[in-house]
């Protein structure tokens, strides 16, 4: 097995954030909805998540989560701004400090 090199790189850390998805049915209802990533479980408010553990209000959070990482996404570019300020070239977000295998 080849050996890795471990590097920095960077990740928007906007799947790890809730955000409100409003109801299709009701639109009274707003539901709070984690994506998740990596390190935090997906979930939603909603009484179908409970009951079945998915939801189309996840589905939805998941389809706008941005996703970016500095090694598997090249573009946009990241800047020494966006590094410094920990902040997503590609939708404004947080970033995170990973560490990858390569």
């Amino acid at each position: 097995m080849p050996e890795l090199d471990i590097v920095t790189a960077f990740q928007c850390d906007e799947g790890s954030r809730p955000i409100k998805v409003r109801s299709s049915s009701d639109p009274d209802k707003v539901y709070t909805v984690v994506p998740g990533d990596e390190e935090t479980e997906p979930s939603c408010t909603c009484r179908g998540y409970r009951f079945r553990g998915t939801c189309k209000h996840l589905k939805e959070a998941i389809r706008h989560r941005c996703g970016w990482h500095s090694i598997y996404d090249g573009s946009p570019a990241m800047t020494d701004v966006h590094k410094t300020r920990k902040i997503c070239p590609r939708c404004g977000g947080r970033l995170r400090v990973v560490r990858v295998g390569v």
